[in-house]
């Protein structure tokens, strides 16, 4: 047989892949349920004996992170023959923006990759299940579960979208987009590079860089008789996507409702003159005024605003 030879998804052979698909449905139900007596017996012994208590943990994790009645295979690879003293790497092998790959220590000789994503979640998380063939026995050696992707697009296309709004000069957008990117850019964690890592990383410095340089936080709204200071502004993740957040400190009393409403209305002019687009194509602009930074560790009080985008 040919080393480190590899199947994947509609070339592998269907008596394989119909035993593989029965333990990935039975893994899947089990984390539904906080099963993990189930998921235990799938495991190698000698994996359990050294990591035991961390899957117990990781399970955990999955069931409370999500509740759905099937799964779609993002991909699935059957390797043959592969050398199990150097790191073995899988993939879609067809260079593109979403190409990536799977680095692992096979355990056996004969192991299968399994990458699979819930249905009818806003939030695409990846389980990644390892199998290696024990004794003609499938046993899952390795398991991982990470953020795929959100709201209908995963690190690739954060990127893109990024660059798009970089061309534009919305520098915040492009910021935001590459934080959400970085939140999706190592769904099974070391185990998954995507082609392009190391572009994204190296795009998300640079803009970290020119947005430090041009608006070094915190930012004192000087045209503002209260003089409020813009600390931090982020991507707030709602239930139907995300929108920008901006948060700032102020010297006027939280309970003092009138003098922040009027104070705020002057932060959105400032905000909207001086990050251009941070409200285009929005529905909504978030603000948060604070009387002390947030370190947090402890609960901060603070009044909250909304403005309307530009749709």
């Amino acid at each position: 047989m040919e080393k480190g030879k590899t199947l994947k998804n509609e070339h592998i052979n269907k008596e394989t892949k119909e035993q593989i698909r029965s333990l990935t449905d039975k893994l899947f139900d089990a984390i539904l349920t906080n099963d993990i007596g189930i998921i235990q017996a799938m495991f190698a012994t000698q994996v359990l004996e050294t990591q035991g208590e961390e899957i117990e943990k990781l399970v955990a994790r999955m069931h409370s992170s999500f509740q759905a009645q099937s799964y779609r295979m993002l991909d699935e690879y059957h390797v043959q023959n592969a050398a199990t003293e150097a790191i073995y790497s899988v993939g879609p092998g067809i260079p593109g923006d979403n190409d990536y790959l799977i680095h692992y220590l096979p355990p056996h000789p004969e192991t299968f990759v399994a990458l699979l994503i819930p249905n009818g979640l806003d939030s695409d998380f990846l389980i990644t299940a390892i199998y290696a063939k024990h004794d003609d026995q499938w046993k899952l050696d390795v398991l991982q579960f990470g953020q795929y992707g959100l709201f209908n697009k995963n690190a690739p296309r954060y990127y893109d979208t990024a660059k798009e709004y970089h061309d534009k000069g919305y520098l915040i957008d492009a910021l935001n987009n590459m934080e959400l990117n970085q939140l999706c850019l190592r769904p099974a964690g070391e185990l998954w590079e995507y082609q392009k890592h190391q572009e994204m990383m190296e795009f998300y410095e640079k803009l970290k860089n020119e947005f430090n340089t041009k608006f070094p936080l915190p930012l004192t709204l000087d045209n503002i008789e209260s003089k409020p200071q813009i600390f931090r502004i982020h991507a707030g993740i709602l239930n139907d996507g995300f929108s920008p957040m901006v948060l700032y400190l102020t010297s006027i009393p939280l309970d003092n409702t009138a003098a922040l409403e009027a104070e705020n209305e002057n932060v959105k002019v400032e905000v909207n003159r001086i990050f251009t687009g941070i409200n285009v194509g929005k529905k909504y602009v978030f603000y948060r005024a604070y009387h002390e930074l947030p370190d947090g560790e402890k609960e901060v009080d603070h009044y909250g605003f909304v403005d309307l985008g530009t749709q």
